[in-house]
């Protein structure tokens, strides 16, 4: 397995957490702090939904509100990175997941 890295790769451990996060709130933030921990990740990706592929969001918050929100929420560990890698696609989204794993 190690000889799959180029010499002196750095490894990264490294989680993905998607959602419509409509709003983030602390059962999100708790959760993935204990997957994090569970698992010893460095880094996770917290992925917004632009729009939710599995249910109808009439109240959808506005997406610039709803990153807003999740950098707040998510901020204060260094280990989250808010990404809006396809915040404006869902079909993107699906590929990306796929290249990840």
């Amino acid at each position: 397995m190690n000889s799959d890295y180029p010499k002196g790769a750095v490894k990264l451990k490294l989680g993905i957490f998607g959602g419509t996060f409509n709003p983030p709130h602390i059962g999100h933030l708790r959760l993935v702090e204990a997957v994090a921990d569970e698992l010893s990740l460095d880094r996770v990706l917290i992925i917004p939904a632009a729009i939710p592929p599995h249910k109808n969001a009439p109240d959808l918050a506005d997406g610039e509100d709803r990153l807003m929100m999740c950098r707040l929420t998510f901020g204060a560990d260094r280990r989250f990175e808010v990404s809006i890698q396809n915040f404006g696609d869902v079909a993107e989204a699906i590929p990306m997941t796929r290249c990840a794993g």
